[in-house]
């Protein structure tokens, strides 16, 4: 859990950033493979699909959607609000993830 950690602030200093979005997608990307090789799990192309069309579903909801809500309503709560939903969510994919492959390793060695 401790690199899902670093890279939670990372994505949430960078979520600071102007169209920060895409940036933040490649990242987590690499959190995932990061992880796969922690857990001594394959990183296929096919992973990679699935993880880029889930990534791209919630950043557009919580980057376009909510973001643009607080962009609205008071532009400095926005901004500071993409920062903490990028961190929210990179923590809790990262438990996911780590979730994921923990379950896959207990199956393989049962």
């Amino acid at each position: 859990m401790e690199l899902v950690k670093k890279y939670a602030i990372a994505c949430g200093l960078i979520g600071l950033l102007p169209l920060s979005g895409f940036i933040l997608m490649i990242i987590e990307c690499v959190m995932v493979y990061h992880l796969s090789v922690q857990y001594r799990r394959p990183f296929n192309a096919g992973e990679l699909l699935v993880i880029w069309a889930i990534l791209g579903f919630v950043s557009f909801i919580l980057f376009v959607i909510v973001g643009g809500i607080f962009d609205v309503a008071t532009p400095f709560i926005g901004w500071v609000a993409k920062a903490a939903f990028a961190f929210g969510f990179v923590m809790l994919f990262g438990k996911l993830v780590c979730s994921y492959y923990e379950t896959e390793n207990a199956k393989i060695s049962r």
